[in-house]
Formats: C-alpha cells, sequence, structure tokens
C-alpha cells in the first residue's frame, strides 16, 4: 500500500482530543503490519502537516526518531571509521617493508602523513568532532534548536553545548534562580528536561524549593496575597518554607490565616513535581560529598537540549591532588573546563551558580551590591569559560533584588540593571520589568576621638556580611 494511503488510514481513526504515541501505534498497527520505525519520520512530518505538534502529543514518536537518527549517525561514523582502516593498513604493510632500506626523510613523510590520517581516525571515534569540515558546519546549523531563553534574564539565549554562571554574594539568590529557570523549562510550551546537581543543599530543600516555586509562580494575585500572609503556627512567622515541612512531616497546620490557599496551592503543586519527577523530566542529582567523575557522568548521560542546574561551581570537587600553589583556583578552573567538554559531548545546556567575593565589602560602608567580571575571574577562569555571565544583586536596604548581564558571546551587553520580582519565603523570582539604578556607598566620616571609621548612617561595625535574605518585606 502506497505510504500516503497508509497515512490517510490511521490518521483518519485517531479519536478526537488529545492524540498520544499510543494512539498512532494502534492506528498504525492497524493500518500497516509490521514494524512502523521505518516510516516513524513520515509520520511524524505527516502529523505536523496536519496541524499536530510532534514534539508534545506525540512526543515519545519524535524521542524515537531522534534516536533512530542517532543511531544511524553513529552507524555512520562506524562504517567510515572502518573504511579508514582498511585504507591505513597497505600503508603500514609498505612502510613495514621499507623500514630497513628506504632514506629516513622518506620514511619520515610517510609517517607524518600516516600520523594525519590516524589523527583524523581518532577524532572520528571521539564524541567531539576535533576536525569539523564545512559539511559539518552546515549540519550543525540545520540541527540547531532555538536557543533556551528563559523570560527571567530577559529572554537571554542559552545555546546548546554552552556552560553559563549566575553569580552573586552570599543569599542573594543564585539557588532561587536555577530552582525558577528550571521551573519554566519543565513547564514551559515547549518543555525541556532538567537535572539540578546540588553540591549544597539536600534533596529535600530543593525538591521543597521546586513547589513552593511553582505554587507561587502559578497564584493569581489574590491568591498570592493569602500565601504571603501565612505563618508557621510553631513559630508566629511568615515562613512558608518551616510552614510545609510541618505540613510534610504531618503536623496540624491548619488553624492560621492563609493556610487553606497555602494547601490548595501547594498540594497541586507537588502533583507536578511529582509527575515531573517520577516521568524523568526532573533528575535530582545529590552531590554532597560525590566525585568529580560522577557528576560529569550524570552530565553526559543528558541528552541534547537537557538543562543542567549546577548549585554552585564554587563546591565542585577536585579531579586530582592539586599541582600548583592555590589548589582553590586549580580545582574550579578544571571543573569549568570539564563541564564545558561534558555539555559539548552531549549538546546539552548547563547553567551554574558562582559564589562572588564574599569578603569584597567588609569594613565599608556599603551600598548596594556591584559587581563586574572581575567577580567572575577571582572564581577561576570563569569570565573566559561562561557563554552568558549573570550578575544578581541586593539593594543595601535588602528591598531590591536586580540582575545584570556582564558577558554573553551573543547578546548586546549595556551594562544595564533590572530590577527582580523577588519573594524569598516561596524561592520565587522573576522579572518585575523596571530599571534598576544601583546606589553608591556612602561617605565614611571619623568619629569624633578620631578612632575607627564609622558609616554616617549609624550602622553598627561588624555586622554578619552573609546574613540571609530577609523573606517578606
Amino acid at each position: 500500500m502506497d505510504i500516503g494511503q497508509v497515512l490517510k488510514r490511521y490518521f483518519e481513526q485517531l479519536p478526537a482530543g488529545k492524540i498520544t504515541a499510543q494512539d498512532v501505534r494502534d492506528a498504525a498497527a492497524a493500518a500497516y503490519s509490521g514494524d512502523i520505525s521505518p516510516i516513524i519520520e513520515t509520520i511524524l512530518a505527516h502529523a505536523e502537516a496536519q496541524g499536530i505538534n510532534p514534539e508534545k502529543e506525540l512526543a515519545e514518536l519524535h524521542v524515537a526518531k531522534e534516536a533512530a537518527k542517532a543511531e544511524t549517525a553513529e552507524r555512520n561514523r562506524r562504517a567510515k571509521i572502518k573504511a579508514a582502516i582498511e585504507k591505513i593498513k597497505p600503508k603500514l604493510d609498505e612502510l613495514t617493508g621499507a623500514a630497513d632500506t628506504a632514506a629516513m626523510v622518506d620514511l619520515s613523510e610517510a609517517l607524518a602523513a600516516l600520523n594525519a590520517e590516524t589523527a583524523g581516525l581518532v577524532t572520528n571515534a571521539a564524541s567531539i568532532n576535533r576536525f569539523p569540515t564545512w559539511a559539518d558546519y552546515e549540519a550543525a546549523w540545520r540541527k540547531e534548536n532555538d536557543d533556551y531563553t528563559p523570560g527571567l534574564f530577559g529572554r537571554l539565549g542559552f545555546p546548546e553545548g554552552t556552560v553559563s554562571y549566575i553569580g552573586a554574594r552570599t543569599g542573594r539568590g543564585k539557588t532561587t534562580a536555577m530552582v525558577n529557570i528550571g521551573i519554566e523549562a519543565l513547564f514551559s510550551r515547549q518543555p525541556r528536561r532538567v537535572l539540578f546537581v546540588t553540591l549544597e543543599e539536600n534533596h529535600k530543600q530543593i525538591l521543597r524549593r521546586f513547589s513552593l516555586c511553582l505554587a507561587y509562580r502559578d497564584a493569581d494575585s489574590e491568591t498570592r496575597a493569602a500565601l504571603s500572609s501565612v505563618t508557621n503556627p510553631y513559630s508566629g512567622k511568615k515562613d512558608p518554607k518551616n510552614l510545609y515541612k510541618n505540613w510534610k512531616r504531618g503536623h496540624d497546620i491548619t488553624i492560621r490565616e492563609g493556610v487553606k490557599e497555602f494547601l490548595t496551592a501547594i498540594k497541586t503543586a507537588d502533583d507536578k513535581i511529582k509527575h515531573e519527577v517520577e516521568s524523568g523530566n526532573l533528575i535530582f542529582f545529590d552531590g554532597i560529598g560525590a566525585r568529580l567523575y560522577e557528576i560529569l557522568a550524570a552530565v553526559r548521560e543528558r541528552r541534547r537540549g537537557d538543562i543542567v542546574l549546577l548549585d554552585y561551581i564554587q563546591k565542585i570537587p577536585a579531579a586530582h591532588e592539586s599541582r600548583g600553589g592555590n589548589p582553590d583556583l586549580e580545582r574550579i578552573r578544571d571543573g569549568s573546563q570539564q563541564l564545558i567538554e561534558a555539555a559539548k559531548s552531549r549538546e546539552c545546556i548547563v547553567i551554574s551558580g558562582a559564589q562572588f567575593n564574599r569578603d569584597s565589602q567588609k569594613g565599608t560602608a556599603r551600598g548596594d551590591d556591584e559587581f563586574t567580571d572581575a567577580d567572575f575571574r577571582g572564581c577561576g577562569d570563569l569570565e573566559q569559560d561562561g557563554h552568558n555571565l549573570i550578575g544578581i544583586g541586593r539593594s543595601a536596604d535588602k528591598l531590591t533584588h536586580y540582575y545584570s548581564v556582564i558577558k554573553s558571546r551573543e547578546a548586546e551587553i549595556t551594562g544595564e540593571f533590572f530590577i527582580l520580582n523577588f519573594a524569598g519565603g516561596y524561592s520565587y523570582m522573576a522579572p518585575d520589568g523596571g530599571a534598576y539604578e544601583p546606589q553608591k556607598p556612602k561617605p565614611q566620616t571619623r568619629g569624633a576621638t578620631g578612632g575607627k571609621i564609622k558609616p554616617e548612617s549609624g550602622e553598627a561595625l561588624g555586622e554578619n556580611e552573609n546574613n540571609e535574605v530577609e523573606e517578606w518585606k
């Protein structure tokens, strides 16, 4: 039967409403005897022509098509390698016969030519093509997906096969930013799989963040107001993180204002996060105490276009004992380089947090956070490695959070700062839409006795710079 008739027959048999991959398989089985794998690509093309999104409704078949293409590409690569080996064999035999009598200059030239061929053989077998041809260049453009463009940073593009860094001082929202990027990746119109690698917080803390963030993100303004009013009945404070913890432990939390709305929103969010975890779309990797090779192995298990979130780069373990005088710098530099290699080989998108220097503002009258690429430079060569460098800051009064794109290999850098809508208790962060002008530190004066320098504001000296973000303002 003509393939067009096959397609027509089984599409006519599909039920009205949402079409699943199983519907297609059942209908195809009725219309076409045998394995439908050879016609998957045609099926998907026909579905798209009928207004069906093959990457969504027929996701399973779309994945099968991508897997089949990858298998075919690898089979072709192996065939090329075998052909190259057969081509080299006679030359090796010829060199073996001439080794005793040929002039050394001729042997040297022949070995150099053979060495070039074997280098090509090695790179053909490698996961990264070290000597791409023009055809490889054209093919790379044809297969490239649109960049991942989370709304959090003004639709800044994060291309596949790159590593980017979100930098901030402690307590400013690095983890919160990555949780929100993960939520957006999972629940966008074109969802992506997410691997969250934590080197600091455990799975209870991170997955709680995901549920709280999703609950707040999906709430309307009236519900958000109720969520912002909830208090922990055991402390009396506005503390949704511990309220969630008490609910999970089975404690009674129904005696406080706003708890009804809280429970409705959080149960819905919990169910959605549970589904993403159990379906394998959200994978949590507990990297606390893990070796670097374990983390890299988890990244290399990703597929093209997946999002990898790493919290955070300063915590990455060393691959080996230090060879120099600055082991921390060496560890971060090596880890960053290996992350780039893993991202390139799997064509996934790695976004990592980066801790800015904690001591850079101690002992001064503090203004708003300031940051440049130099703050990344103090973390290793991250300002060179990162495709995008984004800084997150906080105003001196702790009421405003903002971000700026410090570096991007593709986007225009303007030096502007943009306000973030921040609800720390719910690990929620979103663009506010407004611009922000950071305030400089206030001038300092000496006390009447000519003693220690003291801020004009009267702020006490020695206040802890590492204080946590106030969750409710």
